[in-house]
């Protein structure tokens, strides 16, 4: 059977169980937003949880209630600057942001390297003797 007359099929079989078991089929609707660019986004219940492209940045973004949605901070999401709007505000806060990256990768590379020393003394001062 071809393809397209098999989605027919399971559609027919799936509108005959409905009637049967006289259930309701109309869609109610959910309300939540993208988690990407935190616009609204109202879609059919029954899409809850799947991924679609967002109708207002085009990023993709799981279709979750706003009460369910998960609070991620900020900092923590890998794309957190492109949550946050291009006003000036948020460009202030997307270089600051910026910024404290660098600080913290900056401090780590220090970190690392300061025990490196501290390892090689160490080395020395128990081979050296």
């Amino acid at each position: 059977m071809p393809a397209g007359l098999s989605d027919w099929a399971a559609i027919a079989r799936f509108s005959l169980w409905v009637q049967q078991n006289k259930m309701n089929t109309a869609c109610e609707e959910s309300k939540g937003a993208c988690q990407r660019c935190g616009e609204h986004i109202a879609f059919p219940s029954v899409m809850q949880g799947r991924k679609v492209a967002c109708p207002h940045c085009g990023l993709e973004t799981p279709l979750v209630t706003e009460d369910v949605q998960p609070s991620k901070p900020l900092l923590l999401d890998p794309d957190w600057q492109k949550r946050i709007p291009n006003t000036a505000i948020g460009l202030l806060v997307k270089t600051l942001g910026t910024f404290i990256e660098l600080i913290i990768g900056l401090l780590t590379l220090v970190a690392i390297a300061a025990a490196f020393v501290i390892f090689l003394r160490c080395l020395h001062a128990a081979w050296g003797r």
